[in-house]
């Protein structure tokens, strides 16, 4: 969803100003994440709970994707004229630092999780986390 919404804030940036797609993006990410922390769990919605858990991410991610380009091209339009560079530079630093650690995350899940769990049940956090690492 980060691909898409960076697509769609872009143009929207482009035609009604960066600062109106930035402020729209921020404010479905605020958005979605109160209402992630107020989502009931599955003992109250049942199934609805998960896919309304997916959907709200999905927001996420997609607010995420125009986030970052209009927090990019705000660094650089803003920064002092000898130094327009690097600010767009630290900002893709962060990106990768957490890659990184997505990737260390995985790294050390994989060498010290237990091969067969001891729960009888098939609890759906595998997935949920899955969809969350991938962005979606």
């Amino acid at each position: 969803m980060r691909p898409v919404g960076a697509y769609v804030f872009a143009n929207a940036g482009d035609r009604l100003g960066r600062k109106n797609a930035m402020v729209v993006s921020l404010i479905m990410m605020g958005l979605s994440s109160l209402l992630i922390a107020v989502l009931p769990g599955y003992a109250t919605l049942g199934l609805a709970a998960p896919c309304l858990l997916i959907l709200l991410r999905c927001v996420q991610g997609f607010s995420l994707g125009g986030e970052s380009t209009a927090a990019q091209l705000m660094a650089m339009e803003y920064a002092p004229p000898g130094r327009r560079a690097p600010w767009p530079l630290m900002l893709l630093a962060m990106v990768l630092t957490l890659v990184a650690d997505y990737v260390e995350f995985g790294v050390l899940a994989a060498i010290f999780a237990e091969p067969y769990p001891k729960q009888s049940r098939y609890s759906g956090h595998a997935s949920a986390y899955t969809f969350t690492n991938l962005g979606l």
